[in-house]
């Protein structure tokens, strides 16, 4: 459940909305339920995480100088973030730090407006360069030896990482 909680806070971070405000309020109960949620679900956690995934996957195009689009072809391709960056000459690390600067500066916003506890802040902080580090080195899409749809199972890329 921190992790949900977590990834769903520095994705709303990073790119605002209501991935942020949910996460904030620590994950309760939304009083107008989603019609197309199954009953006694909540899909809030997973759009947290879609919500982190295309925030990081700008601040790595726009580090690394490319489009969002093409990014999200190589990754779907079978190439990392690392991979990508490596081939047009930026350094991972640079990747990884604009990710975690720009969670950063998120994270000082929604203290500063009241949305996140100094203490869950640092918290959250202290978590970010793992998180970005592990994002970067992640293989989203084709594997060797997978063979068919490669648009499900946990390496997948997300569909919303083209949106």
């Amino acid at each position: 459940m921190k992790k949900i909680l977590a990834a769903s806070v520095v994705g709303g971070l990073l790119l605002g909305g209501t991935g942020m405000a949910w996460a904030a309020t620590g994950g309760g109960s939304d009083p107008t339920p989603s019609t197309s949620a199954a009953p006694g679900t909540d899909p809030k956690p997973a759009a947290g995480r879609a919500a982190l995934a295309r925030g990081a996957l700008k601040v790595a195009a726009d580090t690394i100088h490319v489009d969002q689009k093409d990014l999200v072809a190589e990754l779907r391709a079978g190439k990392t973030i690392a991979d990508v960056a490596n081939e047009h000459h930026v350094a991972p690390q640079t990747v990884i730090d604009a990710i975690v600067n720009a969670a950063k500066a998120r994270i000082a916003t929604a203290v500063q407006n009241g949305k996140l506890t100094q203490d869950r802040a640092d918290k959250l902080e202290a978590r970010l360069p793992q998180l970005a580090e592990k994002l970067v080195n992640r293989t989203f899409g084709a594997h060797a030896g997978q063979s068919g749809n490669t648009s499900y199972g946990p390496n997948a890329a997300p569909a919303s990482l083209a949106a």
